[in-house]
């Protein structure tokens, strides 16, 4: 890990009546430089392409959610990120969809349905310490929506192009400072909109290493709406499942701009974490800003989406991996 170098303080002047102490100049620690590197126009760049009309909702499955998955990889192998699925960053996993009706009518179809292939994008930040490289911290956003309903694109710019897409800043902010100690897996799951879909294939099948053990994760879904302080986390103190990752939120979301965490107990089982917590029985913690008029609606577009927020919540979440750095982590 490359650390801060602090200098000391130096005597460089005594009088006859007492001594003067100069502090030398600190040095701007890899963490402040990290943080720094996460801007808010450039999110609002990714979005507005993940979020555009071409991309048609992202549903699952679509040949615009491939696409959006093969942007998302282009860039991670531009950070220099490792291929998270073996030598793939593409976690595959069948599901099974129903026939449509009429298939079905005119006896073209036997069974319940068709088997098709999907992805998850996977990538891989290895640590350098020898002793911890394989605690796994894991990150996780899901990058569908709900399509297009004939002329009508359904966006998907908050649910989910702003979790998405500060998990993909957060991957630069990680190329910044360069390796931490324990490596750092970002994971975009598809079908979540769907029933939770790719969460659930990776953690009953996640292909891991031999040797490494996932330590939590950090699910990241709708963060950029609903007023600049306003972000929720579950679990909370009143949820049986309340952790240190929470408590590590509740502590650091003040520095960026977030004094009071509200609740989204109430969505423990509407997001990707959940099945974080019951597969790999591991300490989890769901970001979320909460529902709006435009959720699930054709009005949830990049245009509406407070950019500096979710600057703000890359920023948090880059600050708890950082803190999740000591020998012996406890959460």
């Amino acid at each position: 890990m490359r650390r801060a170098l602090y200098s000391s303080i130096g005597l460089l002047a005594a009088g006859l009546g007492g001594m003067v102490l100069v502090s030398l100049r600190q040095e701007e620690s890899p963490l402040q430089g990290a943080l720094d590197s996460i801007d808010a126009k450039e999110i609002e760049a990714d979005l507005q392409f993940f979020a555009s009309d071409e991309l048609r909702g992202r549903d699952t499955p679509s040949p615009e959610l491939r696409v959006a998955a093969r942007f998302l990889r282009a860039r991670l192998e531009r950070l220099g990120f490792k291929p998270g699925a073996g030598d793939s960053y593409f976690h595959e996993y069948k599901h099974e969809l129903p026939y449509k009706l009429s298939s079905v009518t005119r006896g073209r179809r036997k069974g319940r349905g068709e088997e098709v292939v999907l992805e998850n994008v996977c990538a891989l930040w290895p640590g350098n310490d020898p002793s911890l490289t394989d605690e796994w911290i894991l990150l996780s956003a899901h990058y569908d929506h709900l399509g297009a309903r004939g002329d009508t694109i359904y966006n998907g710019a908050d649910d989910n192009g702003s979790g998405s897409m500060a998990l993909l800043a957060l991957a630069g902010a990680l190329a910044e400072y360069g390796p931490m100690r324990r490596s750092v897996f970002l994971i975009w799951v598809s079908g979540e909109e769907k029933g939770l879909w790719g969460s659930m294939a990776w953690t009953l099948d996640p292909r891991l290493p031999e040797g490494v053990r996932p330590v939590c994760n950090i699910n990241v879904d709708m963060v950029g709406r609903n007023g600049s302080d306003g972000l929720n986390i579950t679990p909370t103190r009143n949820h049986q499942a309340y952790n240190g990752l929470s408590r590590l939120a509740e502590r650091l979301g003040p520095r960026e701009g977030f004094p009071s965490l509200g609740s989204a107990d109430a969505y423990w089982l509407r997001s990707d974490q959940v099945n974080f917590s019951r597969n790999l029985k591991i300490p989890v913690a769901f970001f979320f800003a909460g529902e709006h008029e435009d959720y699930h609606q054709p009005g949830d577009t990049a245009d509406k989406i407070d950019y500096d927020k979710v600057r703000r919540v890359t920023r948090l979440v880059l600050r708890m991996v950082y803190a999740m750095q000591e020998d012996n982590l406890v959460l």
